[in-house]
């Protein structure tokens, strides 16, 4: 599972690796409160990608 930032500043968890949402228009992510979202990739902040367990 990875933690990552949107451009926004929002931050999401999600099960993509940031290697395969840079071949993804879209992905699903979660939010803190594990609500489902569909996130664009030209709205990540690649940067902020973190591996949690």
């Amino acid at each position: 599972m990875y933690k990552f930032l949107t451009k926004k500043g929002l931050v999401f968890k999600t099960e993509y690796s940031p290697k395969e949402i840079s071949k993804f228009y879209h992905f699903d992510a979660f939010d803190s409160k594990a609500n489902r979202f569909v996130i664009l990739t030209k709205d990540v902040d690649f940067k902020t990608f973190e591996y949690i367990d």
